[in-house]
């Protein structure tokens, strides 16, 4: 039934169709369609036990590979090297899980928007029934304060007001009605329908149910967001990197294995425990067995850091992709305004004023009191008097109306007090807003007679009016009064203000003729203004080669007006598009046009999501943000997934990223922090590979020694060195290198450099001089101490902290490609400081240590040994100090 167009029929042929009548469905009946429409709730996919998850950590090759070498290791006696990679495996294991089983499921929070029990209509009478357990053609009694079960056709009301802002983006209320509407509407015109999830906000009303469970509006939602988030970018380069190496580790060490059995075979020595070691060295070689854990450590410094800038982030991977987003989708309500409606500009005696929050108006740019405008007081009055907002006491706000709100609290200026007013003039007779009519009139009494008050469109409001206000005073309206006001209504429109207009007729004597004889009091203009720094905000994005684009379920009007004054139309030559525009393009015309246009206007949640895959379609990376049921779709299409912090549960669930200040200023300081991450992340694998690259090239050279040698040469490092500077070495120095400060005019750089693969053309370049010097070194050393008749381990344990020492030198060398290390500061990263002595310390510890001599393998080394240590270690310090001061004269020789 979800496809039915019921709102274009009347409620007489919606019951014939549906299969129902005034009375209600029969018990047994309803019982029937329960059994074949199923509940009235959505079916929650079963989620992967821990256990699953848990093993699910290790299906990628590189932890395959590491598994086989711990394997090696048991087979090989070495215990304890088994034991460390397996310690390595179950950390990032227990990393994975934590994450992924903690991670919260918008399906729940979509359960939470359904109704418990509901009133409804039976066989003629009133009954209580589980709100699961309605079923089509169920009527159900709505009233001020419910939530709607179900979708429906309304087929009776009374003043009756929802709120949809969560379904359809629309921040106003929505006034309904019974009466059939013609032509296809968007959901937010489908004012003859209430929809489930969303709020009943004041009046009466009965809903013939059309639609339940995951046939409903939020039913499509929940389908499009119980599938999986596609993969961050940052989980797909990482998961093509894994492939490739585990790829290329398992071909180096197959052909190392039948190079060994075939080509050399046993007569040089090499026996079966011997290249088990050998192979275990290569495997240990290949793999960054920090690398997963450092990325993590890197997100999450990133996290806690966006979350002193009241950006808080669900899931880590979305702070390296937030840094390379280039195009950024906003919504308009509450994001790039303040979210509370107030009034901006006045006409009275056919003047026009500017208001300031205050007792002041400004006419001409003449600065004046309010009050020296008599016809102030008189619209004022009616204002607060044709009103229905109300205080409540235990939450100590007014709630009602965001406008009805907005005069009260504009009429406190001139201590108007509302309650304290309606109670000097109580209320006689009304007529209650309808869509069709567009007016709201009360009767109240004064003394012993009665004035009458109405506010509404203007159009609607003129047809009352006989006479005008003008200076204070009552006057026969004019056909020129009448065009001046249309003037003006149509400017304040064009504005994007909302216009109401006021009316009075004052000293009756009876309530009665309710809509003729009055005199125009003036129009009202609100609007929900744009936050202070909103403009700066958008140019900084602008700066940063963000494209800011507004996405609203508003009026196009106001749509262009707000996003004028925020910056985002600039040039007069930007689009704004409309949903109903969407309805009728095809996804490749969509995707055409869509790098023109900078406003999208009354869109619902689907064209959101259309909007967010079009745009991704062409290559953009694209954050998004949302608080409604509507958004929750484009929310995780989005690569970033933004939600304020006022949004549902499903919104919030939905996302990556959460605004605990619902500030666009918050976004922006997120798009730097994870520029600052992406960057940071690319130093440490830029570090991290160009050790793995030096061990690899070193060990080839070492195993390859028969060719070159003519005989069988000893093991320059054992697995467990290797180990030890991965994890040791490395792990605090590549740790520390992800807290790196930020870097000067990073929001100038364009997204591209941010959202690039992480081998990127300087990581290769670095990696490639990096390990080219260390290897070297390392070879060199090897040459002159297999000369040298020293213990083998005192050997082992030179080369071991050779490496050691070119890390140290490294990391240093990793923290800029252009800044000498001089002009960053040595201590101006404290904490790679700090990890720089530890590193050395502990690398003290394991030569000079008897304990660490025992289960490391080492061998104390004398001075003569550290001298030579030094001194091949230290010039890949000097030589990237001259490589950088080339690369700033412009040489792109590290770039």
């Amino acid at each position: 039934m979800h496809s039915e167009r019921w709102y274009n029929k009347p409620p007489a042929q919606v019951f014939s169709e549906i299969g129902s009548t005034p009375k209600g469905l029969s018990i047994k009946e309803a019982a029937h369609r329960l059994k074949k429409f199923g509940y009235n709730e959505f079916e929650e996919k079963e989620h992967d036990s821990l256990p699953k998850v848990f093993a699910s950590q290790f299906k990628s090759t590189i932890i395959l590979i590491l598994l086989a070498a711990a394997a090696i290791s048991f087979l090989l006696d070495d215990v304890l090297e088994a034991q460390i990679i397996l310690l390595i495996l179950l950390i990032n294991a227990a990393i994975g899980t934590y994450h992924e089983y903690n991670a919260q499921n918008a399906l729940k929070a979509l359960k939470k928007l359904q109704t418990n029990y509901v009133n409804a209509i039976r066989e003629g009478r009133e009954m209580i029934i589980p709100a699961r357990e309605a079923v089509p053609g169920d009527i159900i009694i709505l009233r001020a304060g419910d939530k709607v079960p179900a979708d429906g056709r309304i087929i009776e009301c009374a003043s009756l007001m929802a709120n949809e802002s969560t379904l359809t983006g629309e921040s106003r209320t929505i006034s309904k009605q019974t009466e059939k509407l013609s032509g296809k509407k968007p959901l937010a015109e489908r004012i003859n329908m209430a929809f489930s999830g969303t709020f009943i906000s004041s009046g009466r009303g009965l809903l013939l149910v059309t639609e339940t469970n995951g046939n409903t509006q939020i039913g499509a939602i929940y389908k499009g967001v119980s599938g999986e988030k596609e993969l961050f970018p940052l989980q797909i380069k990482i998961n093509k990197f894994s492939s490739n190496l585990g790829k290329a580790a398992i071909v180096a060490i197959t052909l190392f294995l039948l190079f060994f059995t075939f080509v050399l075979g046993p007569d040089f020595g090499y026996g079966f425990h011997m290249v088990l070691e050998l192979s275990l060295a290569q495997a240990v070689s290949f793999i960054p067995e920090g690398l997963p854990i450092v990325i993590t450590i890197a997100l999450a410094l990133g996290v806690s850091q966006m979350a002193k800038k009241n950006a808080i982030t669900r899931k880590l991977q979305a702070i390296e992709t937030i840094g390379g987003v280039d195009v950024l989708c906003v919504d308009k309500t509450g994001t790039l305004t303040i979210n509370k409606m107030s009034v901006s500009e006045l006409v009275l005696s056919n003047r026009h004023y500017c208001a300031s929050g205050s007792p002041y108006l400004k006419c001409n740019g003449k600065k004046m009191h309010a009050l020296d405008e008599k016809g102030l007081l008189p619209l004022l009055e009616a204002g607060i008097l044709c009103n229905d907002s109300s205080y409540d006491s235990s939450s100590k706000k007014r709630i009602g109306e965001p406008i009805e709100i907005a005069l009260v609290d504009y009429a406190r200026h001139f201590s108007l007090d509302k309650t304290k007013y309606s109670s000097a003039h109580p209320r006689a007779g009304e007529i209650q807003f309808e869509p069709k009519n567009k007016y709201m009139v009360t009767a109240n009494k004064f003394g012993k007679k009665f004035s009458f008050h109405a506010k509404g469109a203007p159009e609607a409001i003129l047809n009352f009016c006989t006479h005008t206000l003008e200076n204070n005073k009552r006057r026969k309206m004019r056909a020129s009064d009448r065009m001046k006001i249309k003037k003006f209504t149509t400017n304040m429109a064009r504005r994007g203000l909302r216009v109401l207009a006021f009316a009075q007729k004052a000293d009756e004597k009876k309530v009665a003729r309710l809509t003729s004889g009055y005199t125009f009091l003036g129009l009202v203009g609100f609007e929900d203004p744009i936050r202070p720094d909103v403009k700066a905000t958008i140019q900084k994005a602008n700066d940063a080669g963000v494209k800011v684009i507004m996405i609203t379920g508003d009026h196009r009007l106001t749509a262009a007006s707000i996003a004028k004054q925020a910056g985002i139309l600039t040039t007069g030559k930007e689009g704004v598009l409309e949903g109903s525009q969407i309805e009728k393009m095809s996804s490749a015309q969509l995707r055409k046009i869509i790098g023109d246009v900078s406003v999208f206007a009354r869109v619902t949640g689907e064209h959101k999501a259309k909007i967010v895959n079009a745009l991704k379609a062409r290559g953009h990376i694209v954050a998004m943000t949302g608080d409604g049921v509507n958004d929750a779709i484009a929310l995780k299409d989005a690569h970033v997934g933004i939600s304020l912090g006022s949004a549902t549960d499903v919104a919030k669930e939905a996302s990556d990223v959460v605004l605990s200040d619902d500030h666009v200023a918050s976004i922006v300081d997120a798009i730097e922090e994870g520029r600052r991450s992406s960057i940071n992340i690319r130093k440490v694998v830029k570090y991290l590979f160009a050790t793995n690259l030096t061990e690899i090239l070193f060990l080839v050279a070492i195993i390859l020694s028969p060719l070159w040698a003519g005989s069988m040469l000893p093991l320059a490092l054992l697995p467990i060195h290797i180990i030890y500077v991965n994890l040791v070495t490395d792990g605090f120095l590549d740790v520390s290198l992800a807290t790196e400060p930020r870097e000067k005019g990073l929001m100038k750089q364009k997204p591209k450099a941010f959202s690039q693969s992480l081998f990127s053309h300087d990581v290769h370049r670095f990696i490639a001089i990096s390990s080219a010097i260390m290897a070297v070194g390392m070879f060199a050393a090897y040459i002159y101490y297999m000369k040298v008749d020293i213990p083998l381990l005192q050997k082992q344990t030179v080369f071991f902290t050779l490496l050691a020492f070119f890390q140290i030198w490294s990391a240093q060398n990793a923290r800029s490609l252009e800044k000498s290390v001089f002009e960053l500061g040595i201590f101006s990263n404290k904490y790679l400081a700090g990890a720089t002595i530890l590193s050395i310390l502990l690398q003290l510890f394991a030569i000079y240590s008897p304990i660490a001599n025992d289960f490391l393998k080492t061998h104390p080394i004398s001075l003569f040994d550290w001298a030579i240590i030094l001194g091949v270690s230290a010039p890949i310090f000097i030589i990237f100090e001259l490589l950088k001061a080339l690369q700033r004269r412009g040489h792109a020789v590290l770039s």
